[in-house]
């Protein structure tokens, strides 16, 4: 009777256990591809900046997102990015180009950053060709359907 017991236990708990392990595990992240589709990421959005398209600028962005610009200012919400990106490429002859030296993708697989250097140029209203150089830092937050987005963009 003892040993009828014990096995009904045991059984019991292995049961219960093939149901709790499984419920436990959790995705595994593939690191090095969430790594190449953040680096893809940046590089589209550049691609969007280098053909002065708002629209596309603004879908790089988080819900959250907001930009820090050189001078402190902060942009936040579609509409003052939307202000912000056409001021910009309003500008006569202006182009913004970035260089990607660093992508960092966290261990839980849904936070990252790029950092690098950028160059800014543009012709004044007085006809002056105008060049800035910087370096940037953007913070990315993987959405719900695998894309993505910039949560914070410091320039």
């Amino acid at each position: 009777m003892k040993t009828l017991n014990y096995i009904s236990r045991l059984s019991f708990y292995f049961f219960f256990l093939s149901f709790v392990i499984p419920s436990c595990r959790t995705a595994l992240i593939n690191l090095e591809s969430e790594l190449q589709s953040l680096q893809q990421a940046d590089k589209s959005w550049a691609d969007a900046c280098a053909s002065k398209n708002v629209d596309r600028m603004l879908d790089s962005y988080d819900i959250e997102g907001y930009n820090i610009d050189p001078q402190g200012n902060i942009h936040r919400g579609k509409e003052e990015l939307r202000k912000l990106w056409a001021n910009e490429f309003a500008k006569l002859d202006y182009s913004l180009t970035w260089q990607l030296n660093e992508a960092h993708v966290a261990h839980s697989g849904d936070i990252g950053y790029t950092s690098g250097s950028w160059d800014m140029k543009f012709t004044s209203k007085a006809g002056k060709q105008i060049e800035y150089h910087g370096t940037y830092l953007s913070i990315w937050k993987k959405q719900s359907d695998g894309k993505w987005k910039v949560l914070v963009d410091k320039s």
